[in-house]
């Protein structure tokens, strides 16, 4: 298994107890963060890559359980422990239309489910929306005999949280994409309000033009004045965002900014894409 290689400060040793954790889970790999309270600060975060040919479930378990046998997660007392679900079996529904006995029905308009799936919802703050999606039980299951206290989340409720939170545009509509390697999330914020978000798997940048063009056109905006930030594995030299440019020229890479600092001792040789996993703990 590969795995990142980082330092575990002093202050986790010393504060046990006074430490955060999020655990972020996909079919492609998950992540530990820690923040500790003491310091406000990240002091480690490692990544861990399913390597299973047809990633499901019980392989993204699998290579939790090898995740923390590998690492020192499990000598620490966590004072809060997140566990955060990036899939695409999620929708968005108006709180004032929510009805918790109608989960199932709310997911079926946009992804295969069945009745044995595993639902949930996150309320998102500060908004009348709700989330609602499929959590891996087994995943919950695992992380509860594991911890003494665990939350659990889907990616998509902090990154819509965050970003409302965050955007200052007024009566303009901006799209937000968080970019990893073989998926996406594309969100429409307009001041304060979610107009849109959705999640896509892609194998080729030509999927990933593709995808992005129709949300455009779902929306109804024009892909030579729509401004799109990207955030995440890319740069100007990424084939990927050269396609991009060539149809949506108002496209901008944004430079990551990390919500609290690193630790003092924390090595800075596999950077950080994605502020998902601290925000979550903030």
């Amino acid at each position: 298994m590969t795995q990142r290689k980082t330092k575990i400060s002093r202050e986790v040793v010393l504060y046990s107890g006074y430490n955060k954790l999020s655990i972020q889970v996909s079919l492609g790999g998950l992540s530990f963060c820690i923040v500790n309270c003491t310091n406000n600060s990240i002091v480690s975060y490692q990544e861990f890559p399913v390597l299973d040919e047809n990633p499901s479930p019980l392989a993204v378990e699998l290579t939790l359980k090898k995740a923390i046998a590998s690492t020192e997660i499990s000598k620490y007392r966590f004072k809060e422990v997140k566990l955060l679900f990036k899939n695409e079996k999620t929708t968005i529904v108006p709180k004032d239309l929510f009805d918790e006995k109608e989960l199932l029905s709310y997911l079926r308009f946009n992804s295969r489910v069945i009745e044995s799936d595993f639902l949930a919802f996150d309320e998102i703050p500060n908004t009348d929306l709700v989330n609602v999606y499929v959590a891996w039980k087994n995943l919950i299951d695992y992380a509860k005999k594991q911890f003494d206290t665990l939350q659990y989340r889907h990616y998509n409720s902090i990154l819509i949280e965050h970003y409302i939170r965050s955007n200052s545009t007024k009566h303009e509509t901006i799209l937000k994409m968080v970019l990893d390697t073989n998926n996406f999330v594309l969100l429409a914020v307009n001041n304060k309000n979610l107009e849109y978000i959705n999640s896509f798997s892609y194998r080729t940048k030509e999927d990933l033009v593709y995808f992005v063009l129709f949300c455009l056109e779902q929306l109804e905006l024009n892909p030579a004045k729509t401004i799109i930030e990207v955030f995440g594995k890319t740069d100007m030299n990424d084939d990927r965002y050269k396609m991009l440019y060539s149809y949506i020229k108002n496209i901008r890479i944004s430079n990551l900014v990390l919500p609290i600092p690193y630790d003092t001792v924390y090595t800075k040789e596999d950077p950080i894409y994605d502020t998902t996993p601290i925000d979550a703990l903030l």
